[in-house]
């Protein structure tokens, strides 16, 4: 069932006053969706909507997914069954989980977007995916969910994740004992190409390509394809593309997209994103770390001259965090397709149509069979045949990755929700541009022993949840010397 319930911890707190309302967060092991807002009911309009109106509802949504337990547990799932895979293969826990770490946060601390969200810390995230939060959490204040996927996502494109596809992909012997974890299938349905930088001048060896960006959908991905179709002269001869057709992928061309001027420079204060619940008390201290805050920082970053001693902690006013939020380094390009169709259908772009969401669904699906069984998803319901159960397992896991892709880069604006959608779309899921986009997250109700999720709880708990506010307009892009600045040790920044 999905309730309305309480409110992330909030960061001022462990800087100033003591934290309001978190003695009941429970929101990554309970069985509700929690929104952070106090519960308000209130009449949602579905169909006519503006953009402005459909931003809203996708900050809302996004908010409910990045909160619910279902995205939470398939995050556990997919850390806890990739976590399986390596200790596996390796026949070493210490080694595995310490080829883990190594891949996943490096010796330099990076303070961009990913490397802030890695304040969350290897070992919590994933001791509480394997053994559960209960046990790890001794009143610390629960992990976000973009804690939990930002893990995922670094460690499915690390080498290390590569490489050990690649020693099962070439091993009888590894395709039996990993069965349970792997979708041999779908691995063996990948093929070695040549590495990215190999040339003839530098040959190197050929890797697995993994992220393809394949189209598997036998539908287009969108009822205005003509807008997708592009010409080009080729050799004196005009030749036709369109990227939106059955079997072409939007995410593998990746036109629509492009870099601002001030994508390198963008930052926020903790205390403007505290106040939306967008930063964590950990990721608060992991900001303190970057010589950018400094004591004796250089000020001119807010407006003072010269570097200003002292020894007082920075008010978080004046505490700078790097970010890197998808709406802020990128922007969809004027003219394209995928431009006229989202504000044809009045649908909010961010990013163009999410690689991400489809490297997700991707990793997800070579770990099939292990995610599957940690969610509880391939036990036979009712009287299905093997073939039918099968089937509905598959759509269950592809559904509950783009809800938690939804929570995950929705909820933090790297992407808006048909970005997300057209991502998935690529494994088989439909491209819902109506407003079946937001009132149809889930084809069926999902029912495993840790969650229950359906379109219509969904719909009903986003019924009772007030407006949540994004305050995008705080972030600001003038980051003193950008994201490569050097520093010196008086404090100056260059």
């Amino acid at each position: 069932m999905i309730t309305a319930t309480s409110a992330l911890f909030n960061p001022l707190a462990t800087t100033l006053k003591e934290p309001k309302n978190t003695s009941k967060i429970e929101p990554s092991h309970s069985a509700s969706i929690t929104p952070l807002t106090n519960p308000a009911p209130h009449k949602i309009e579905w169909q006519n909507n503006s953009i402005a109106d459909n931003k809203q509802i996708e900050a809302n949504l996004s908010r409910l997914a990045s909160e619910s337990p279902a995205a939470h547990k398939t995050a556990d799932a997919l850390l806890a069954t990739m976590a399986k895979l390596f200790i596996l293969v390796e026949k070493n826990e210490l080694k595995a989980t310490t080829t883990m770490l190594a891949n996943y946060a490096p010796d330099t601390p990076k303070f961009s977007v990913v490397g802030q969200l890695g304040a969350g810390g290897f070992s919590r995230v994933m001791d509480e995916a394997r053994h559960g939060d209960v046990r790890a959490r001794n009143g610390q204040e629960p992990l976000t969910l973009r804690e939990k996927v930002t893990v995922f996502f670094k460690l499915t494109y690390s080498t290390y994740f590569r490489e050990t596809m690649e020693q099962i992909y070439n091993s009888p012997e590894l395709k039996k004992l990993a069965a349970d974890i792997v979708d041999i299938s779908y691995l063996e349905s990948k093929q070695f190409a040549p590495a990215r930088g190999s040339s003839k001048e530098r040959p190197l060896a050929d890797e697995l390509e993994l992220y393809t960006f394949r189209n598997e959908s036998k539908n287009d991905a969108s009822e205005n394809v003509h807008l997708y179709e592009q010409l080009k002269e080729v050799a004196g001869q005009i030749t036709s593309s369109n990227a939106a057709k059955a079997g072409s992928s939007l995410t593998k061309v990746q036109n629509d997209r492009e870099k601002p001027q001030h994508a390198d420079s963008v930052w926020a204060s903790a205390a403007d994103l505290a106040a939306d619940q967008r930063l964590t008390g950990r990721e608060l201290v992991f900001a303190h770390y970057n010589p950018r805050n400094r004591a004796d920082r250089d000020e001119s970053q807010f407006g003072n001259l010269g570097p200003v001693k002292a020894f007082a902690a920075l008010a978080l006013e004046q505490t700078v965090v790097e970010r890197g939020n998808g709406f802020a380094v990128w922007q969809v390009k004027e003219g394209t397709g995928f431009l006229e169709d989202a504000q044809l259908q009045h649908k909010p772009t961010v990013a163009g149509p999410s690689r991400t969401t489809d490297r997700f669904m991707t990793a997800a699906r070579l770990l099939g069979s292990g995610l599957k069984s940690e969610l509880g998803l391939s036990r036979p319901k009712g009287a299905e045949t093997p073939e039918q159960s099968n089937a509905r397992a598959e759509t269950e896991m592809k559904e509950l990755v783009r809800w938690t892709a939804t929570g995950y880069l929705v909820d933090d604006n790297h992407h808006s929700m048909i970005e997300v959608n057209l991502g998935a779309a690529n494994h088989g899921l439909s491209a819902q541009w109506g407003t079946a986009l937001y009132s149809e997250p889930f084809s069926a109700p999902i029912k495993t022993d840790h969650f229950t999720v359906s379109s219509e709880e969904v719909m009903r708990a986003s019924e009772q949840q007030s407006p949540v506010k994004v305050h995008y307009e705080n972030f600001r892009y003038d980051l003193q010397g950008g994201g490569r600045a050097k520093f010196t040790p008086d404090g100056r920044i260059t």
